[in-house]
């Protein structure tokens, strides 16, 4: 559990994602799916948390 590390900023501002691991554990064109969409998590986290300072 995350949690258990609160010096993390991603748990201090509890912002946890989830990625189909199904897209992302071989090398293939999927694989870029599962990047397009950890990266667009990724960014709308990023956006939250800048609007929330």
């Amino acid at each position: 559990d995350w949690r258990q590390w609160p010096e993390l900023p991603a748990v201090q501002h509890n912002q946890f994602i989830s990625v189909n691991a199904d897209l992302l554990h071989r090398f293939t064109t999927r694989m870029l799916d599962g990047l397009t969409d950890m990266c667009g998590k990724i960014d709308v986290s990023r956006q939250q948390i800048q609007a929330s300072k």
